[in-house]
């Protein structure tokens, strides 16, 4: 974990609290979208989502000693038909005294200015300067369209299973449909299509890499400075076995935001293509930046077998199973 210095805050998954108990995914999104928000801003470092969600539970003291994080950021989302309630609580971790807190009832439709606020806010109460730049890094969610952002993030609720690739794809084909700018969609799009190379014949793997490196094209179009989207194609190149191609956007991705998954992907993209040692430094790098997410952990035993060094690799497996 990183020392403290600049401001830190821990974002919590956002509790539903809707009648049906069937808006987990919107409150996941929201909790998402902030801490990408704040992610982007200098002088503040944001937990990771797999650290900040293992410790959901603690208290906030326990989750600022466990994150090393000085604040902690929760809240709730209560949906009934068009309406929506967002209540937000912002909390210094040492003292357990509410910095700011504040309450939200609009209609759905306005759900990402809301986020855009609450991200302002935030920073605003935990001293970060917010200059023309920092304001214009809050992006938002990508789409103004609440059907196609309520898709999307169903979508990347689902697992990589075959049948819930298969709703996932179905998910964001109608968010594309519903809006053809979002670049966020289509990438996802994308990740999902290039999944179904694996167990397929040649010709038909071909076939699937083409239609995802289009995909991932058109998000590129949409939106060349997101890491996600950068990423994203970086992970399709290297299917196609286009290693410099591939590199470059991995480089790119992370420049523009430094975390868990862009890292991965490109330790994954550098194991793939033989680089066995430098892998190992973007894994373990990918490590110190969520050390409890546990996909990465799993990934670092393919360069330990590359490598020959066949006891590190059995271990980690027998951990992971």
């Amino acid at each position: 974990f990183w020392p403290r210095g600049d401001r830190s805050i821990a974002i919590l998954p956002f509790e539903d609290f809707s009648p049906a108990g069937d808006q987990a995914y919107l409150g996941n999104g929201i909790a998402d979208e902030l801490r990408l928000e704040l992610q982007r801003l200098e002088g503040l470092r944001v937990a990771g989502r797999t650290s900040s969600n293992a410790y959901a539970r603690e208290s906030t003291k326990s989750i600022g000693e466990m994150l090393n994080v000085e604040s902690l950021l929760e809240g709730s989302v209560r949906k009934e038909g068009d309406n929506v309630r967002i209540t937000v609580q912002l909390t210094d971790v040492d003292d357990g005294l509410t910095i700011w807190s504040e309450s939200y009832n609009r209609k759905l439709g306005e759900i990402f200015e809301m986020q855009e606020d609450i991200a302002t806010e935030v920073a605003a109460r935990l001293g970060v300067s917010l200059g023309v730049g920092g304001i214009n890094a809050f992006r938002g969610a990508g789409t103004r369209n609440i059907e196609a952002y309520e898709a999307y993030l169903r979508a990347r609720g689902q697992r990589y299973t075959d049948a819930g690739v298969a709703e996932a794809i179905s998910l964001l084909e109608r968010a594309v449909q519903l809006d053809p700018e979002y670049a966020a969609a289509w990438a996802e799009l994308a990740i999902r299509v290039l999944n179904g190379v694996w167990g397929v014949g040649v010709d038909e793997g071909t076939e699937i890499s083409r239609r995802a490196y289009q995909l991932g094209l058109r998000a590129v179009e949409l939106d060349p400075e997101s890491a996600d989207v950068k990423s994203g194609l970086a992970m399709i190149k290297m299917n196609r076995f286009d290693w410099i191609g591939a590199e470059q956007d991995s480089l790119h991705a992370i420049e523009l935001l430094s975390d868990r998954l862009t890292i991965e992907r490109y330790a994954l993209m550098l194991m793939r293509s033989g680089r066995s040692s430098e892998a190992e430094k973007q894994f373990h790098a990918a490590v110190a930046e969520e050390p409890l997410d546990g996909h990465t952990h799993g990934q670092i035993w393919h360069v330990y077998l590359a490598q020959g060094r066949l006891e590190e690799a059995q271990a980690i497996l027998d951990r992971s199973g």
